[in-house]
Parts: C-alpha cells; sequence; structure tokens
C-alpha cells in the first residue's frame, strides 16, 4: 500500500526566489494602490492610529470627498480650500494626519506648516502623522523613499532627508518664521470662546498676517482650513467673503440616506438636537446652516 504524500503548500512549491518575486509584487500592488488616491490609503493606514475601531464603511463618501478636494489641493488645482464638517468625523485624521504622510509617499520634500487653537491639539496631530510614517506597515512600503532625520525629529517639528518638513503651530504662534508647500489650520477656534470677539478676532489676525505670508510659492502654494462653524464672524465667514476659497460643506445631516453619521458616531437625541437648534448652536456645529446664538441665520453675501 502506498503511502499518501503530503500535498506541499503553494509557498512551498515554488523556489524560493519566486516566493520573493511573488511578495516584492505584492507589495508594489499595495503602494500602487495607496498611493493612487488619499482614501485608499486612510483605509490602509487606520489601524496604525485607530487599532482598536474598524474603519466605517458608512463613512467612506463624505471622507472621500474630503480627499478628493486635498488631492486637489496638494496637485494645486484647488490653492484655497476651506472644508466644514462637524466634529468627530474624522477631519482632522483625515486632513492633517494621513494628508502629510500620503503627500511624503509620493513626494517626500514637501513642507507642511499646520496648527490648531490649541499647542496640544497641533502636537496631538504632529505625533499622530509621525507615528504612521515610523509604522511597519508605512516603513515596508515607502521606507527606501526617505528617512526622518535624526537631528530634527521633535512633536513641533520633523524633518526628512529629502527637504521635507512637518511644523506644527497654533494660534498666536509664531509659524516659527519658515515657509511651507501647504499651510493649513484645524479648528481654528475654541468653541467654548465662540462668543469671544478677542479670541475670534485673533486667530482671523493670526491666519490673514501670521501664516498668509508663508508659503514658498505664492502662485502654487495651497491654503487649507478646516473647522465647523462656531460664530457667524469665524474664520470660515472671514475666508468666504473674500470670495476666493474653494468651499466644501458636509453637514451632519442632509439627506436621509446621506449624512455623517455612522454606527460608530450615531444620530445624537432628536430631543437634545432639537434644542441646540433652538438655540442655534446645533444648526452651527453640525454645520446644517450657519447661525448665530440666538438662532438667525448668518448673513452669506
Amino acid at each position: 500500500m502506498a503511502l499518501s504524500r503530503r500535498k506541499p503548500s503553494n509557498t512551498e512549491a515554488l523556489p524560493q526566489q519566486l516566493v520573493e518575486i511573488d511578495s516584492t509584487t505584492a507589495d508594489d500592488i499595495e503602494r500602487e494602490y495607496c498611493e493612487r488616491r488619499l482614501v485608499n490609503f486612510l483605509q490602509r493606514a487606520w489601524h496604525v492610529v485607530e487599532p482598536k475601531t474598524d474603519f466605517s464603511r458608512e463613512a467612506l463618501w463624505y471622507l472621500e470627498a474630503m480627499c478628493e478636494h486635498l488631492e486637489a489641493l496638494y496637485r494645486s488645482e484647488i490653492l484655497n480650500l476651506l472644508i466644514n464638517i462637524p466634529g468627530r468625523m474624522g477631519k482632522s485624521l483625515t486632513s492633517v494626519v494621513f494628508f502629510p504622510a500620503w503627500v511624503w509617499a509620493k513626494t517626500p520634500h514637501f513642507r507642511f506648516l499646520l496648527g490648531s487653537y490649541a499647542e496640544k491639539i497641533s502636537r496631538r496631530d504632529s505625533r499622530q502623522t509621525r507615528r504612521v510614517i515610523q509604522s511597519l506597515w508605512y516603513q515596508g512600503l515607502w521606507g527606501d523613499q526617505f528617512s526622518l532625520s535624526g537631528d530634527q525629529n521633535q512633536v513641533d517639528r520633523f524633518d526628512n532627508d529629502q527637504s521635507g518638513y512637518r511644523i506644527a503651530t497654533s494660534v498666536g504662534g509664531s509659524g516659527t518664521g519658515e515657509g511651507a508647500h501647504i499651510i493649513g489650520v484645524d479648528d481654528p477656534h475654541n468653541v467654548k470662546q465662540a462668543e469671544s470677539d478677542t479670541q475670534r478676532n485673533a486667530a482671523i489676525t493670526w491666519w490673514d498676517e501670521t501664516m498668509g505670508d508663508r508659503l514658498d510659492n505664492q502662485r502654487t502654494g495651497g491654503k487649507l482650513i478646516v473647522a465647523h462653524r462656531t460664530h457667524a464672524q469665524d474664520l470660515s465667514a472671514h475666508v468666504l467673503e473674500q470670495g476666493d476659497y474653494t468651499h466644501l460643506c458636509l453637514p451632519m445631516e442632509h439627506e436621509p440616506d446621506r449624512c455623517c453619521y455612522t454606527r460608530v458616531r450615531p444620530r445624537p437625541d432628536a430631543a437634545k438636537v432639537e434644542t441646540k437648534e433652538e438655540k442655534g448652536t446645533g444648526k452651527t456645529l453640525y454645520c446644517k446652516d450657519p447661525r448665530t446664538k440666538e438662532g438667525q441665520l448668518m448673513d452669506r453675501s
């Protein structure tokens, strides 16, 4: 009686050289897939910063809209971009964490100057970007394209060996005097200080006067503002009055089958939303329409 022979696995049946080629091909396919579109990169990199939270495909449509606009900003097809979207919808991860890491995978010499209303938030997002870049997943695909500089690798600023850098700043900060290909701010206003004329005007002045002249090239450089609306005279209103910004507005709820709610981020209790909308704050923060605290529509003209 002949002994049965164990069927070799696919890997065992191939010469070692072919196994290595097959692995290399898989990496090439993954690399090309991620570089092709920012939203592809976002889905693949999600586990690095959110290891205990699965990527929600319900959120894909509005994150894809953000990604397409950010890609256009990178390609200089859009020079000034304003994105209004409610909080806790992945706006920071998409725009100031994953976006710079994706750009460096393609163009590592790019320079970013990115801020927020608070230094601790800017530092948090910078730390997350660096975490993505230093991950085994990222290094396995783009580790041969650039390296982080050992002598300039702090949370506030980290450089790479291709002359690129990511600098974290905040409203009122000096911006270090450095220029950038893309300057941006995520949440320029603290919601708790939305009624303070002093705080709002400080953010607007900082954006116009400190950040406004930091572009390395005024013809091709990009300006990015990502925020929820907080007041009739916030930074979003200020730049909309200027008229030279591409505006992507993603309200929390616009159409029954196309809203920013997901299983992870369900619709808030209807009674609570109604109470907020009566006061105006719900309409503003959820980006349905911009209203004053008293509930009056803000002047869009």
